[in-house]
């Protein structure tokens, strides 16, 4: 065998090796894509499991637009104004207490929760405001109303309804329990003789 035989063999078997090393790295890159691959399926896997448990927008749902903001201000017109619409009377058959011990509720509990503070959501619309908030969690309680009943006047759906009373009731019971929420003592019932 000739020298240049012998460069061509080292040659190729040079270049065997490297294709062999070229393949390996192929496969390994297999695996990685691979790897990839799964941890990708794994991860929708995930986000579908966590939009199946979320709440709030659901695909497929209708959405109604509603105006908050325009409701928000029927209802402190009608209610909360210097002059309402509605006088202290009427107040108090709808909503079974003065006007001035619903404010300091829907204050307190504003101060003390988040979910009763007027934000913007996501898509940057100004959310409910307290007062609506707490007055279709009343409006259930006082009149034990089905949840999408409020919506006719206060504009607000079942499932923010829900949401606003669950909160409400804990909120109640975390600020005003200990003083209100509790057996009556003799003061209490002589009082109320």
């Amino acid at each position: 065998m000739s020298s240049r035989d012998e460069l061509v063999d080292v040659d190729l078997s040079d270049s065997s090796r490297s294709d062999d090393s070229d393949l390996d790295e192929l496969l390994q890159g297999d695996e990685v894509e691979a790897t990839i691959l799964l941890l990708s399926v794994k991860e929708l896997e995930d986000r579908v499991q966590l939009l199946n448990r979320r709440r709030g927008s659901v695909i497929g749902r209708n959405h109604i637009q509603r105006n908050r903001l325009l409701d928000h201000e029927q209802l402190m017109e009608d209610c909360f104004a210097e002059l309402p619409t509605y006088p202290p009377h009427l107040f108090c058959r709808r909503y079974r207490m003065r006007r001035s011990l619903f404010v300091k509720i829907a204050k307190a509990c504003e101060a003390n929760s988040n979910y009763f503070k007027q934000r913007r959501n996501v898509a940057g619309v100004m959310g409910f405001s307290p007062f609506q908030k707490i007055s279709t969690a009343m409006r259930v309680i006082v009149y034990g109303i089905p949840a999408d009943y409020t919506d006719e006047y206060l504009r607000i759906g079942e499932d923010t309804t829900t949401e606003s009373v669950r909160r409400f009731a804990r909120m109640i019971i975390k600020l005003f329990g200990t003083t209100y929420l509790q057996a009556p003592n003799e003061d209490d019932t002589k009082r109320w003789r």
